[in-house]
């Protein structure tokens, strides 16, 4: 059923690039990861034992995920970092315990949130009204001028071909947001890992390959605008 599930939810997922098309050509913006998250069983419940397994190498699919992230928005003019004290203001709760609830939570949950970012999700269905977008540049802004803020949201998909044949669809979402509250990029990449008979190879080496493969998909994409 959840393959089913899936299957109809990738079907209507394209990938795309919008951008504030008045937005001058950036130059090294600065850019701050505010959040940076992956899903690798959205909606299905309950993790086999497999899953929790590879859970154990979440921290390194998520590390690659920020570093590609990194190098996609330098070739676009923006100069990305982490400051995990300015990106955790937006969350209501702080400290070690969530540090520790982060960790269980990739293993035992599939759910992967970086130690350096905030753990609130903001993807392409986050209804950002301007209240909001106040609310979050206020807690982020500081003194660096022209600042942006980054949000990163990938889910894990189940494809599966020929009733047996399984391999991982990775989604990715990024939404970035200027320091005058403005939306200035909303976009999509998804990507395959390679395919398996019966089971879903979630481990590092073939996520990896589906988060290259999802970048991949946004490059060949042409801008639009927002």
């Amino acid at each position: 059923m959840f393959a089913f599930f899936s299957l109809m939810t990738l079907a209507c997922m394209k990938p795309f690039l919008k951008v504030d098309l008045d937005l001058p050509s950036q130059n090294d913006a600065p850019t701050l990861v505010t959040v940076a998250m992956i899903d690798t069983s959205p909606g299905e419940g309950d993790q086999s034992l497999v899953d929790m397994v590879q859970g154990k190498d979440l921290s390194k699919v998520g590390s690659h995920l920020i570093v590609q992230s990194s190098a996609l928005f330098k070739d676009m003019g923006y100069l990305v970092s982490l400051d995990k004290d300015r990106a955790q203001k937006i969350d209501f709760v702080k400290g070690e315990v969530v540090d520790a609830l982060k960790s269980a939570s990739a293993v035992l949950g599939g759910v992967w949130v970086s130690a350096d970012t905030a753990g609130t999700r903001i993807d392409n269905q986050t209804f950002l009204m301007e209240s909001y977008r106040k609310q979050l540049v206020s807690k982020l802004d500081t003194e660096v001028p022209n600042e942006f803020f980054l949000f990163i949201a990938a889910d894990v998909y189940e494809r599966t071909d020929w009733l047996i044949m399984k391999s991982p669809v990775m989604v990715i979402d990024w939404v970035m947001l200027s320091d005058n509250e403005k939306i200035t990029l909303r976009a999509r990449g998804i990507g395959r890992g390679k395919t398996t008979p019966l089971f879903l190879d979630k481990g590092e080496a073939n996520l990896k390959m589906a988060i290259d493969s999802a970048i991949e998909s946004l490059k060949a994409e042409e801008k639009q605008g927002l």
